[in-house]
């Protein structure tokens, strides 16, 4: 099993937060005003824009921000397509950078199998969803400033952005740190790092087979007996009934 990886842990675990406000931006407002009138209200997001005019017991009435039968909005249609994109392709980004973590952290050998440098695939996924995320909220902040039907949103009295653009905003900041964690934090602790740079690459040469080395922990039998005793053992010199008596 790989030593567990400190970058995986803080890279997944940033993109995690990340896509979460992601979320959050797609269902937020991109503007808001008010009028005059206190029950008049404009709010818009990347999907749909709705507006109530008159009184408190008016319905307020919605339509999709990309409906081709709007007239005159041509390029306020295209700047929210192009919003719309680069929201869900920065959410995309930051899935692959939580798949990327999360098997760093917990398999870190297989990311060293990556072409190149490990480190730079880190590296240039926070780089895309930087452009990506600050793309999306420069063209969500256009949107307030584009004609459709002779009026923009702006030119409304008490304008003011929503929350999406921010949000964003801040999706772009941690894309920073995401950059900083792929440069500046180890892979592996710094104890771990230093014990497998020690570790031999191979395993050292023995001359000693299996028998031998199970033999060795064995105490021997001849060992443990005694010496056998003077009585047992055989005389030494001739027999007593060879030839040596003298003859008659």
């Amino acid at each position: 099993m790989g030593v567990p990886a400190l970058r995986g842990a803080f890279y997944a675990g940033l993109a995690l937060v990340s896509i979460i406000f992601v979320i959050a931006a797609l269902g937020s407002y991109t503007a808001m005003a008010k009028t005059d009138n206190p029950y008049s209200r404009y709010k818009t997001s990347l999907w749909y824009e709705c507006s109530r005019i008159g009184s408190s017991d008016n319905v307020a009435t919605c339509v999709s921000t990309t409906d081709g039968e709007l007239s005159n909005c041509g390029g306020r249609i295209s700047a929210f397509r192009a919003a719309q994109a680069f929201y869900i392709m920065t959410i995309l980004l930051l899935f692959a950078a939580l798949i990327l973590g999360i098997v760093d952290h917990f398999n870190p050998k297989q990311i060293d199998r990556l072409p190149g440098f490990p480190k730079l695939w880190f590296l240039l996924l926070a780089v895309w969803i930087f452009f990506w995320s600050i793309i999306a909220w420069a063209i969500a902040l256009s949107t307030a400033h584009r004609t459709c039907a002779g009026r923009k949103v702006s030119d409304f009295s008490n304008f003011s952005y929503g929350a999406s653009p921010f949000l964003m905003l801040v999706v772009t900041c941690f894309a920073i740190f995401h950059g900083i964690i792929a440069l500046l934090i180890p892979p592996r602790p710094l104890n771990e790092t230093v014990r497998e740079a020690a570790r031999p690459t191979h395993a050292p040469h023995t001359t000693t087979d299996e028998f031998t080395m199970r033999n060795a922990q064995q105490p021997s039998n001849y060992a443990a007996q005694p010496y056998a005793s003077k009585v047992d053992m055989p005389p030494y010199g001739p027999s007593q009934t060879s030839g040596n008596a003298p003859m008659g």
